[in-house]
């Protein structure tokens, strides 16, 4: 995991919470993903979901999230997968989930 996470915000509805969280990217951990356990990093008991708010570079990479493997994926624009250890930049991303007891 090279990136380190700052907490935002955190949202309170109801019994669930958001957290809006900057992760800085400087060196992705495979070619074209971070590994990013948000239920770990951020204290849910269960993520329901993960949007990704903005992107520092986003002329140059499309950030997505996805929920079976909690990595984050990086794509460059035409398509080329970024490789291992390419400093991505700040990825804003709004975590929803539940927080447990």
């Amino acid at each position: 995991m090279t990136h380190t996470t700052t907490v935002e915000d955190r949202l309170s509805a109801g019994n669930f919470k958001s957290v809006v969280a900057t992760l800085d990217i400087t060196g992705l951990d495979n070619a074209n993903n971070e590994a990013f356990n948000a239920a770990a990093e951020l204290g849910f008991d269960t993520v329901f979901g993960v949007s990704v708010l903005g992107v520092e570079n986003a002329d140059s990479y499309v950030v997505q999230w996805d929920h079976l493997e909690t990595d984050l994926y990086v794509e460059g624009y035409g398509g080329t997968d970024p490789t291992a250890g390419t400093d991505v930049g700040e990825v804003r991303v709004r975590v929803d989930g539940d927080p447990g007891a």
